[in-house]
């Protein structure tokens, strides 16, 4: 039988864990649990790394010395990705990261640890890149729980990302663009696509507990979409999809 897929869900002051089962082509929920942390998660505070490792061991005992893939989700507000718009990518791999990771430098203000990049091909003249990085102390911090907790990742991604992957056929079946909405606790963010299903622009923003903050969400996605159709010809978004816990966003 084919293994189950296990799923850890990183935010500033939560942990999730969920274990899927695969029948067929669709995923069946075995286990999902959630821990609400005593404080937020702090990577400047390494004396945290052991009570918060054994709140994950606690939540993934069922995984323990088990070979399976285990996918590790972040909280958007943790990373930073963006579609860049050059004039020209490196060929190779090398230099497209060191491009990406030279402009989101320039734009964040201090040098990225971890800095992954995809090409998105060509689009009025211009090529795209896809670049995504996570600072150096998450990163480390990150990696350091996991290995007390004596895991190791197969994959590690942000949510919205992670979201958009996993539903793209559904969300691209029209030849057009649109737009994906995903509330979590921590963050919400926005994902823009063109009529290819290619991401186009990515937004995120830090959420407080507990806020009732869905007509302003609301309002600066109605300016982030309208900001990217009218950047250039022939832009739509025909769809808004939504990703929430509370039915209230979607009204």
């Amino acid at each position: 039988p084919p293994l189950p897929l296990a799923g850890l869900v990183f935010g500033r002051e939560r942990i999730g864990f969920v274990l899927l089962r695969r029948d067929g082509d669709a995923l069946s929920v075995m286990q999902a649990r959630e821990t609400i942390l005593d404080r937020p998660l702090d990577p400047a505070d390494r004396s945290s790394v052991p009570p918060v490792a054994q709140v994950v061991k606690t939540l993934t005992a069922e995984i323990a010395g088990r070979y399976l893939p285990l996918h590790v989700s972040l909280a958007d507000s943790l990373c930073r990705a963006t579609v860049l718009e050059l004039e020209s990518v490196p060929a190779d791999r090398a230099g497209q990261r060191s491009l990406a990771a030279f402009r989101l430098e320039r734009e964040v203000g201090r040098s990225p640890a971890s800095v992954a990049c995809q090409p998105l091909g060509q689009d009025d003249g211009k090529s795209l890149l896809l670049a995504a990085s996570l600072d150096e102390d998450w990163a480390g911090y990150l990696g350091d729980i996991l290995t007390h907790a004596g895991l190791v990742p197969w994959s590690l991604g942000t949510n919205l990302l992670c979201q958009f992957n996993r539903f793209h056929e559904r969300l691209t079946t029209n030849a057009s663009g649109g737009a994906l909405l995903t509330l979590s606790p921590d963050a919400w963010s926005v994902l823009i696509w063109d009529a290819l299903g290619r991401p186009r622009v990515i937004r995120s923003r830090v959420r407080q507990r507990g806020a009732d903050d869905h007509e302003a969400v609301a309002g600066e996605l109605e300016r982030t979409i309208l900001a990217y159709v009218h950047g250039a010809p022939n832009r739509e978004v025909a769809a808004i999809h939504v990703l929430a816990d509370n039915p209230a966003m979607a009204a």
